[in-house]
């Protein structure tokens, strides 16, 4: 995926049919699981910790390492991140982030590989993370080698409790685990060694949350407790067959058998794979207006039109919603109240709304 290609390569304006509602809905299901899915191949990872490094800024110059590193010639000009990033599009046709509106194209893993911040849009080129901030302007966030091998996915996820991002960059057979403030200097690194090339391509960040890293790899869901002093490296959590979708606030939504380690204040609740937790970790989110409550608390109620099929948490921790239809129309929720705001209108040509590094 060539990410310089389509944020600066126009095309032509198609119009196409009415949708069938249902077959959208179902159709959206499917390709969010699809491309979720085929993150995980079939190698074996051999978890070897090669050795957590410690927080450092040795490895950066002048800001984000652009002295050494070819930076994407994107410039979307200054973006307004105080509501959030509202980064949303249309595969086909046009991409909104921060209200500035520029075109796509050739946008297949960037709503799963990158990762919407409260700092801007965390994505990758050529196996190499960049943020794209508030100056429209993007900044590497790794200057160290990096491969990006045919079926290898880097992939990224913000923190919801800290500026923390936690992403993964691949040398050879070693892929590095790294957090890091995108607005700062400093960031812990975990390099990993893998039991062949093949073996690296399973490897996915999952989530960041409260000094905790969920990586998943061919045999399980392992943990990486980056702020600890304790921390041992990568320690099992989890089997094959379970699925971390989402964490936040200490609370582990998850699909498929339990986990298998209990993290003392955590609280596990199983869900759908492609559901999301609010920010406070106390409703999820799942093809619905309706939020329901993990525990005692009333369900949320957004308050949107009967034809919003499609949904995300922004970086603020707002709801950001979409219509079915052409066009497209989308919306900005408050929580706890639910209320809804417009904030704009998408002619569809590529399928189905897109949430720009946060899609379910």
């Amino acid at each position: 995926m060539n990410l310089t290609d389509g944020l600066t390569e126009h095309l032509h304006d198609l119009t196409p049919p009415p949708p069938d509602l249902d077959r959208v809905v179902r159709r959206g299901r499917n390709l969010r699981r699809a491309r979720r899915t085929a993150q995980v191949a079939a190698g074996v990872l051999v978890v070897v910790v090669v050795g957590a490094l410690g927080s450092t800024a040795a490895l950066l110059r002048g800001g984000g390492g652009e002295d050494r590193v070819s930076v994407p010639p994107i410039a979307t000009g200054p973006m307004d991140l105080s509501h959030g990033l509202r980064a949303y599009g249309d595969l086909g046709g046009q991409v909104r982030m921060g209200g500035r509106s520029f075109p796509a194209k050739d946008m297949q893993w960037l709503d799963t590989d990158a990762a919407a911040t409260s700092a801007g849009l965390v994505f990758f080129q050529d196996g190499r993370p960049f943020l794209l901030g508030g100056d429209g302007h993007p900044k590497a966030l790794w200057d160290g080698p990096v491969d990006d091998p045919e079926g290898w996915h880097p992939t990224a996820k913000n923190d919801a409790t800290s500026p923390a991002v936690a992403f993964a960059v691949r040398d050879g057979d070693t892929v590095t685990l790294v957090v890091r403030n995108p607005l700062a200097e400093r960031w812990t690194t975990l390099p990993v060694r893998c039991d062949g090339s093949a073996g690296c391509d399973g490897l996915v960040v999952d989530g960041i949350d409260s000094g905790v890293v969920f990586v998943r790899t061919s045999r399980g869901t392992f943990v990486w407790r980056h702020t600890s002093e304790e921390a041992k490296g990568l320690e099992p959590f989890a089997g094959p067959r379970t699925r971390v979708a989402d964490v936040r606030h200490r609370t582990v939504l998850y699909d498929g058998p339990r986990p298998t380690v209990t993290l003392p204040g955590w609280t596990y609740v199983a869900g759908a794979i492609d559901a999301q937790l609010t920010f406070d970790g106390k409703h999820v989110l799942s093809w619905s207006p309706v939020l329901k409550s993990i525990g005692n608390d009333e369900a949320i109620t957004l308050d949107l039109p009967k034809d919003a099929q499609f949904f995300t948490v922004d970086t603020d921790g707002s709801i950001l919603a979409a219509t079915t239809g052409d066009p497209a129309r989308f919306f900005d929720c408050a929580l706890p109240d639910g209320v809804c705001e417009p904030i704009g209108d998408l002619q569809m040509t590529g399928g189905d709304p897109l949430f720009i590094g946060n899609d379910m």
